[in-house]
């Protein structure tokens, strides 16, 4: 058996490791960061959290983190009402996907003295003592649908993310595409042409169904001859051309005079 070091700077404490097999790597709290840690490359990344974190655990791709509740440091009491001392701590529970290349919160909540964390049924399972009269709260945070997921991401316009995580989830083909499509109008519509050009190549190059016709038409309108020729370029690359795509590519090099690729 080999022996690795991953970090000289310390280990974790009780409950603030866990293992996360769907990126192969052993997440560790410890203070106001959660890192990432591979068997081969060792300390990968870290995430900065809000305060100091003391429970950790994995659900599918996210981890769950408990965090002390951070101070204010203004409070908005007055001299003549100082606010009352609470009996009764408080955390914030936060959910964060985690796959290679991303990391985003889904899911942040102040809960009252958390106890424990249960991972099961398809769900995460936070124990509380913050009922009335100090009562034990179990609280169940349930992951959305997929479709839902999408919708919500697509709607910040967190479109690379949208299609990354459909693409990881294994969502249908045409719902990726529909995404890159999105994000294309997006850019599109600001006149950012080059930028939309390089996400509607993407659906080639990943083989998705977005129909050429639509791509080559709003370019063909905004008579941006040189972005439809690129398009139409990049279908024969792939070799997903029809011949009505090679005439159009050839007549694109006609009317910009490229002489050179005609030839």
């Amino acid at each position: 058996m080999k022996q690795l070091v991953l970090d000289t700077s310390g280990g974790a404490a009780t409950s603030c490791a866990c293992v996360f097999p769907s990126l192969g790597a052993l997440f560790v709290a410890r203070g106001d960061a959660v890192f990432s840690y591979d068997p081969v490359e060792g300390n990968m990344s870290g995430m900065p959290m809000d305060s100091d974190t003391v429970m950790l655990k994995n659900f599918n791709s996210y981890f769950v983190a408990v965090t002390t509740e951070a101070q204010p440091s203004m409070q908005p009491f007055s001299a003549m009402s100082p606010a009352p001392p609470s009996s009764t701590p408080k955390q914030v529970v936060t959910v964060i996907l985690a796959q290679k290349g991303m990391r985003f919160i889904a899911y942040s909540s102040q809960l009252p003295d958390v106890v424990h964390v249960v991972i099961g049924l398809g769900s995460i399972f936070v124990i509380s003592r913050g009922g009335a009269d100090g009562n034990t709260v179990l609280f169940e945070l349930k992951e959305k649908l997929l479709a839902e997921r999408l919708d919500i991401l697509v709607k910040k316009r967190m479109f690379e993310w949208a299609a990354e995580v459909a693409m990881k989830s294994g969502a249908a083909a045409e719902v990726t595409a529909d995404i890159y499509r999105q994000h294309g109008d997006a850019l599109f519509e600001k006149r950012a042409y080059d930028q939309a050009l390089a996400i509607y190549a993407k659906t080639v190059d990943l083989g998705l169904p977005l129909e050429p016709s639509y791509v080559v038409e709003r370019y063909l309108d905004a008579q941006r001859i040189g972005h439809v020729a690129q398009y139409l370029k990049k279908l024969h690359e792939k070799e997903l051309a029809e011949p009505e795509h090679t005439a159009l590519l050839l007549k694109c090099y006609t009317k910009l005079k490229d002489v050179s690729t005609l030839e």
